[in-house]
């Protein structure tokens, strides 16, 4: 029993020198609990045990919007469908998808979602039966376009019409950029794409005889070959308005002098018809000379000449 008894005082009394031993070194006692007042590290971040770096884990989460708005695709409007939903697409980081196929599914089916928001509703069944949505693109570019043999055959339509192309008459810069850049977006849907330096040396090319100094300009102080269709554009928009104000001035010019003519008419014509009223009264006042008399000259007769002896007599 004493036995027992030291055994128990001696491990009590070793636990009391160990507890003021870690008191008094500031650790935490065997058995208990270390509360720490450090706050609690933030959510994505871990301190280092050894040197206290401070590592960041970053997640990358794509969310895929439902409500963005498409343009609806018609029989007509293929071009400027398939322009802006590649910009729609590119927006949400899902063009990649349609161009190149997926990794992962949920981006393909997040990028066919967004093809049949954007069909019109004959054209829904047949698009969401479809593996993939790049078979889903190049199947609404098929019925819009043609297989490959019509769409050789519509680029070469367009790309006679790009060779023949010239300015109509009294056809504004404008207007002119619009039907090129048409014919240059059709050509690269089709396949056969135009070269940004090619077409501006066309447009060069092709401009009235009244650009041309604005034309020789652009060509000796810019390089064509970073220059855009844009930018040739403008120029020639700036050159546009200021032919036309010297046109309206011409016009005005001219419409002066003719009015001043007309007025300069109207002065003269009073002046001149009071020219020629005396002449008129003179001529009415001047008697009419009088009429000569013709003396008729009659051969005598035998019984006249008889007469005249007896009357003689």
């Amino acid at each position: 029993m004493s036995t027992c008894a030291e055994r128990r005082a001696a491990a009590e009394k070793a636990k009391g020198t160990e507890a003021s031993s870690a008191a008094a070194s500031g650790s935490t006692p065997p058995g208990q609990r270390r509360t720490s007042a450090s706050p609690t590290p933030r959510r994505g971040r871990s301190l280092a045990r050894g040197g206290g770096e401070i590592v960041v884990r970053e997640r990358v989460v794509r969310e895929h919007s439902g409500n963005m708005q498409y343009p609806t695709l018609t029989c007509s409007n293929y071009v400027e469908w398939a322009m802006v939903m590649r910009v729609e697409l590119q927006a949400a980081h899902l063009w990649d998808v349609i161009e190149y196929g997926a990794d992962e599914d949920g981006d393909d089916r997040a990028a066919l979602a967004a093809l049949l928001r954007a069909v019109p509703p004959e054209l829904v069944r047949t698009l969401a039966v479809k593996d993939y949505a790049k078979t889903a693109w190049e199947t609404i570019k098929t019925m819009r376009l043609g297989c490959e043999c019509v769409r050789e055959a519509k680029a070469q339509t367009r790309r006679r019409e790009w060779e023949e192309l010239r300015f109509k008459p009294n056809e504004s810069i404008e207007d002119f950029s619009i039907r090129l850049t048409a014919i240059i977006n059709d050509l690269e849907l089709l396949g056969d794409p135009v070269e940004e330096y090619r077409a501006v040396l066309k447009y060069l090319r092709v401009v009235p005889k009244r650009y041309r100094p604005m034309v020789m300009a652009i060509e000796q102080t810019v390089n064509l070959r970073t220059l855009t269709i844009e930018e040739v554009t403008g120029r020639l928009i700036t050159a546009e308005e200021g032919y036309n104000l010297d046109d309206v001035g011409d016009g005005v010019g001219k419409l002066l002098l003719t009015e001043e003519w007309a007025a300069r008419q109207k002065k003269g014509r009073p002046a001149a018809e009071a020219a020629a009223r005396p002449r008129t009264s003179q001529s009415r006042m001047t008697p009419a000379p009088p009429a000569t008399a013709e003396v008729a000259t009659v051969a005598p007769t035998p019984a006249t000449a008889k007469g005249e002896l007896s009357l003689l007599w």
